[in-house]
């Protein structure tokens, strides 16, 4: 898959901030498991997932085909350099209440972490998510973050940029957008599709089509157990100026008066000249 204008810019824009950046590699949490669950990594040996389980990017996780079987994952900053946050005198780390990046993948399911990237700027914290929905389907939940940040999902025939809110995606083409926009790119196309919030559109059949008031509300109960997740990603907030001492700023000394000149001496009187010597002795 060759990278998008959106993936182009935010390299782009890290490359150029490289040296005013701390950029870290990001981390999937697993925060909850119904039915079997797996974890494959990338030299070809699976586990089976459970809560509080960490994944990194080439991990691919499949969900068992029961029709309860799903799992909960949130991307963030991995905790073990941490302190890549932390490095800056005028910043204090906060742990953040917003809402998550996060995926719940259903029964029957397949989904590859292909890239997580975290950088804390000047802005905030810069974000790169790019999965693959290799088979079945997904609720995507994206948190709202500085720009250029990206969460893009890979499909079979393009790639699928989400900005922010609660989305439903399938591996089979189509992809609703509740109450957020979403820009589809075709790999062969190679041109941005924009889908508007409260459509759907079906890669396969190029229909785009409206959501009814029930798809939404069913969308929307889907991500709401995304929204209740903790963010593992630390907020970065300006120190509180105000416990600390002041040192006081005495006012500018006022100049010196100049000095006044000097009184003129009066001239010296003239030396009376002497009696006159007696020369006639």
């Amino acid at each position: 898959m060759k990278p998008g204008k959106k993936e182009i810019i935010l390299a782009t824009f890290l490359a150029a901030n490289f040296g005013r950046c701390a950029e870290t590699a990001g981390v999937a949490i697993v925060e909850q498991v119904q039915g079997p669950v797996l974890c494959v990594n990338a030299a070809n040996v699976s586990r089976p997932l459970k809560n509080g389980d960490r994944l990194k990017s080439d991990d691919t996780v499949l969900t068992g085909t029961e029709t309860d079987a799903y799992v909960d994952l949130v991307f963030g900053v991995d905790s073990g350099p941490a302190a890549a946050f932390t490095t800056s005198d005028s910043f204090t780390v906060r742990p953040s209440t917003a809402t998550p990046d996060a995926v719940r993948l259903w029964n029957n399911s397949q989904l590859h972490i292909s890239r997580l990237n975290f950088a804390q700027t000047g802005i905030g914290v810069v974000a790169d998510i790019n999965l693959s929905l290799e088979k079945g389907s997904m609720t995507s939940m994206v948190k709202k973050r500085a720009a250029p940040s990206a969460f893009a999902v890979n499909l079979s025939d393009g790639t699928v940029f989400l900005d922010k809110g609660f989305y439903g995606l399938s591996a089979d083409g189509r992809m609703e957008a509740a109450a957020w926009p979403m820009i589809w790119v075709d790999d062969k196309l190679k041109t941005p599709r924009n889908i508007a919030a409260g459509e759907a559109f079906e890669v396969h059949a190029g229909r785009i089509t409206r959501l009814s008031a029930t798809e939404k509300l069913a969308l929307a109960d889907m991500a709401s157990g995304l929204a209740t997740l903790g963010d593992p990603t630390p907020t970065l907030m300006a120190e509180d100026q105000t416990d600390k001492p002041v040192t006081p700023v005495h006012p500018p000394h006022p100049p010196h008066p100049p000095h006044p000149p000097h009184p003129e001496h009066p001239p010296h009187p003239p030396q009376a000249n002497g009696p006159p010597s007696d020369t006639t002795n």
